[in-house]
């Protein structure tokens, strides 16, 4: 990356490559008991609050926590990304990530692991409404997803998936932009969304694609964004 000044407001949008949390020590005399209980009641409070402000009472995105456990949400499958195989010290399995949004606009990743993957991957269809259930809430690994939530949820055997028919009030796409300057601490093919400046614009190739042996046009492109960065 290189310093970049833009002067010009040409905008341009890529994609491709709020929740509540607190922190509880252990304590002798049962006072991290009580914050934790305490803590759980006032996120309860709030869920309580944005599921009023909902419709048809199917909670908002927005008030998923992981103190929340009866819920159920409405929401369109915007991406859903390829099953993906994963191997760790604690075993290897398959997962399967998909992008959800509800009628608020707020955005969520879901994750589904091994059966479930296998079960899910032609069961969910991009565009397509579907009510959620009995999935676990869990804070979000930031490293591993575009969407700017604090949560993510993943479901297993016993969640509760249905599609319905579609609702027009929940948007086909949702966008969580970033900046050139924060692409640094991604790591490589994550997906993004970005606003910036064409700065410059490349001739006109042709590359071979390996898996299928296609031959595609390509263009390579320099922008530029608030960050003073050019990518």
């Amino acid at each position: 990356m290189q310093d970049e000044s833009p002067d010009s407001h040409i905008i341009f949008s890529h994609a491709h490559h709020n929740g509540l949390s607190a922190e509880i020590s252990n304590g002798r005399n049962g006072s991290s008991k009580v914050a934790k209980t305490n803590i759980a009641e006032s996120m309860a409070q709030k869920a309580a609050s944005l599921l009023a402000q909902g419709s048809e009472s199917y909670t908002p995105i927005k008030s998923l926590n992981t103190f929340l456990f009866d819920w159920k949400i409405k929401a369109r499958v915007t991406k859903k990304h390829n099953k993906k195989t994963w191997k760790n010290n604690r075993g290897q399995g398959t997962l399967l990530n998909v992008e959800l949004i509800d009628s608020q606009g707020t955005q969520i990743q879901a994750t589904f692991f091994n059966e479930q993957a296998d079960h899910y991957e032609n069961r969910l269809v991009e565009n397509r409404v579907y009510l959620f259930a009995n999935g676990q809430v869990k804070m979000a690994n930031q490293k591993y997803t575009s969407i700017k939530n604090d949560y993510s949820i993943v479901f297993d055997k016993q969640s509760e998936i249905e599609e319905v028919d579609d609702d027009c009030s929940i948007q086909n796409r949702g966008f969580c932009f970033t900046t050139i300057q924060e692409i640094n601490d991604f790591e490589q093919m994550r997906t993004i969304d970005a606003v910036g400046i064409i700065t410059q614009v490349g001739i006109l190739t042709q590359v071979n694609i390996k898996q299928s042996g296609a031959v595609k046009d390509r263009r390579n492109i320099c922008i530029a964004d608030e960050s003073n960065l050019s990518i």
